[in-house]
């Protein structure tokens, strides 16, 4: 647990300044609360907000599929999707997992310091079941599937046909799923992920993702008829006193 807080101590959202053209990203609700000396509870407020904000686009989390995605790898998706999955344990009608999917650049197993096992390749492969290949982790709260034992061609797994089987099966086993993605740009397989999501976030690095390149994610992402919900800017840097946040 500690290690996602860490890892998301600097991770802020807020509201793209400006009104965005025709055609730019649609960005998630207003998050500019001010930072509090409890950096716990300050990220635990952020992401009841993202939350909120995903359940005015989606209605509710229940039974429905969600997945975070980045332009390009390093932008920060799996900390965020693995802390979102974790926000989730108030709500106890909502049964929740976990997936890592990003098979070729691997993290969620790492953040809950998990022994390697069966996971994302077995499933897609037939040779597990979505009951063995689960870890539960945060007190039980929360059911976690890494990248398994690893790929020569993730793309090969990621067929239109293959991945609907899956998710049949994970659907059935959980009533919200949680996918961390490969990044939009130069991997075929998010297409078919994004294609079969109720709804996909788009995390945005502050002062690193160009605008080019998010509105060449948002638009690949249309293409395969995915469903962009909203963006996550990450990494926010406050540039005045965090003291000062707390009078405006």
């Amino acid at each position: 647990m500690s290690k996602i807080f860490e890892a998301l101590s600097k991770a802020q959202r807020d509201r793209v300044p400006d009104e965005p053209p025709e055609n730019a990203i649609v960005p998630m609700p207003d998050v500019t609360e001010a930072p509090l000396d409890d950096p716990e509870k300050e990220v635990g407020r952020e992401f009841e907000i993202l939350r909120s904000g995903i359940e005015g686009n989606l209605g509710t989390l229940v039974d429905k599929a969600l997945a975070f995605m980045s332009s390009v790898p390093g932008e920060g998706s799996s900390t965020i999707a693995a802390r979102f999955a974790l926000s989730l344990h108030t709500m106890r009608w909502v049964r929740p997992v976990l997936i890592d999917m990003n098979l070729r650049n691997p993290s969620v197993r790492a953040i809950f310091d998990l022994p390697p096992a069966d996971g994302m390749v077995e499933l897609l492969s037939g040779k597990t079941s979505v009951d063995k290949a689960a870890v539960r982790v945060a007190d039980g709260s929360l059911a976690v599937i890494g990248e398994g034992r690893g790929v020569a061609s993730p793309q090969a797994l990621f067929t239109p046909k293959n991945f609907a089987r899956f998710m049949g099966e994970i659907r059935a086993a959980y009533n919200c799923v949680i996918v961390d993605s490969p990044s939009v740009l130069g991997h075929a397989e998010t297409k078919v992920i994004g294609g079969l999501m109720d709804g996909v976030v788009l995390v945005i690095e502050t002062a690193r993702t160009k605008r080019e390149v998010a509105l060449r994610s948002k638009e690949a992402l249309a293409a395969a008829h995915a469903n962009l919900i909203g963006t996550v800017l990450n990494k926010r840097k406050y540039v005045i006193p965090s003291l000062l946040y707390k009078r405006i």
